[in-house]
């Protein structure tokens, strides 16, 4: 709406305790008599990043296995029918982080960008992944750069990344008019 702030999404957070302790039925050590006892909760998660939700995002050049994770995610794709000119958010990787132990048979990644805004024309044939759809939040946690535990963070664009290169996702920051298609569910790219 007009004058309203834009919508946030975390993309990264720190576990944190909460503020008030909280009190647990234990046992006496080396009895069975009941006692309580004051801990502390390590359950609250606190944003340490946010982006602003987009209006979708553009995927051109992108391996075929990031439409289908999308898909089977349950997340709309469209296609553009027509190529368009669109204001857009860049971002430049400036820093590459990989665990150095495997996690699930993956080399974790972790992203810094820098974002820039442009103007970019897009290409007739690219897919669209509006945010505005019942599952638009889980599209953006999966798409965003930074996100700490999206597609690159799985590995899904590591052919794709190099330090100074551009993330091979846009995203479209506000609304505009697309002539779009849907994607069949499981159709290639």
């Amino acid at each position: 709406a007009a004058g309203s702030a834009a919508e946030q999404l975390p993309l990264n957070a720190e576990l944190r305790p909460f503020e008030q302790k909280f009190r647990v039925l234990g046992r006496v050590p080396g009895s069975d008599e009941p006692r309580d006892y004051e801990v502390e909760y390590w359950g609250r998660y606190d944003a340490t990043k946010r982006v602003e939700l987009p209006f979708a995002y553009v995927l051109s050049e992108v391996p075929a296995l990031v439409l289908q994770n999308l898909s089977q995610h349950g997340v709309r794709l469209e296609r553009l029918r027509e190529a368009v000119s669109v204001s857009v958010r860049v971002q430049r990787v400036t820093g590459i982080r990989r665990s150095a132990t495997a996690f699930q048979k993956h080399q974790l990644v972790q992203l810094e960008t820098e974002s820039q805004p442009q103007i970019r024309e897009l290409r007739a044939g690219s897919v669209i992944v509006r945010t505005a759809q019942p599952l638009g939040r889980l599209a953006a946690w999966l798409l965003e750069a930074e996100s700490c535990d999206g597609l690159t963070t799985w590995n899904f664009f590591d052919a794709m990344l190099r330090e100074g290169g551009e993330y091979p996702v846009l995203a479209i920051p506000e609304p505009v008019d697309l002539s779009v298609e849907a994607v069949a569910a499981g159709s290639g790219p």
